[in-house]
């Protein structure tokens, strides 16, 4: 039985997302000791990476973040299943960086799929764990940290990704939210509910919240398992500097020229 973890990153003309994904690596191999699959455009060698899978190019989507246009690409996950080379795997956003060895706890669970639901931010917003909500008031599931084994339900999940992003206007039109911008967390979200037949909740849910790192949050490393995270926000009617320190904490971090930085 192989395990690992499968990252997909393009690059675009606004972000080196296989930097991204070198760094996430690293962060792995500390934490994870797992092998790593990359599944990207171009050909790469490096050690970090025991698999690279190489896909024909992608195309590019915008989106503004802070008054500034950036570019992603992310119109293949749903190939994960077809593409990872595990017979479990752990697949990650390359924004998230693993600080402890909770992710490992996946294989556990005796599960064919499991992803996040309730989710808690850290930075000027007040944090708790919630769920969010699209369209037609849908739980929102999130694709940054999903687990699959190869099995007739995980299958289902990603194939029934492809049919909607393949009809994404449709499927907008039924459930009622904007088909501007693809995400692959609505597309995760509808067929999950369409595989699991609207009832599957805690059946496919990561029991402990996704933690997001807010956009206009900074972040900073100060050892190898720890993160400084910095932000302004109104308190007793001035704004004001706050700071939040991480321990052996898994962390998603939303602002990515903040991970940049710190890989610089």
């Amino acid at each position: 039985m192989t395990r690992g973890v499968l990252l997909f990153a393009v690059d675009t003309e606004t972000r080196s997302y296989t930097s991204l994904a070198r760094f996430c690596a690293q962060k792995i191999k500390q934490h994870l000791q797992l092998p790593v699959a990359l599944v990207t455009d171009k050909t790469i060698t490096d050690s970090l990476f025991e698999h690279v899978i190489t896909i024909e190019a992608d195309s590019a989507q915008t989106r503004q973040i802070n008054g500034v246009t950036e570019q992603w690409k992310n119109f293949q996950r749903y190939r994960a299943y077809e593409l990872s080379p595990f017979d479990e795997t752990i697949l990650l956003d390359t924004d998230y960086i693993c600080g402890s060895d909770k992710l490992l706890t996946l294989f556990d669970y005796s599960k064919s799929f499991m992803c996040h639901r309730e989710r808690l931010y850290l930075g000027a917003r007040h944090s708790h764990d919630t769920v969010e909500h699209f369209g037609t008031n849908l739980d929102m599931y999130w694709a940054t940290v999903v687990y699959f084994k190869k099995s007739t339900e995980a299958a289902a999940v990603f194939t029934m990704m492809r049919m909607i992003q393949t009809h994404y206007d449709h499927y907008a039109k039924i459930y009622r939210f904007s088909p501007n911008s693809y995400r692959n967390d609505y597309a995760i979200t509808i067929a999950i509910n369409a595989v699991y037949g609207h009832c599957a909740d805690r059946e496919v849910e990561i029991p402990w919240s996704l933690v997001n790192v807010e956009f206009n949050t900074d972040i900073k490393s100060i050892d190898a398992n720890s993160y400084q995270l910095t932000f302004e926000k109104y308190h007793l009617d001035a704004m004001k500097k706050f700071k939040i320190t991480t321990y052996n904490q898994d962390l998603h971090i939303l602002n990515k020229d903040a991970v940049f930085r710190m890989i610089e």
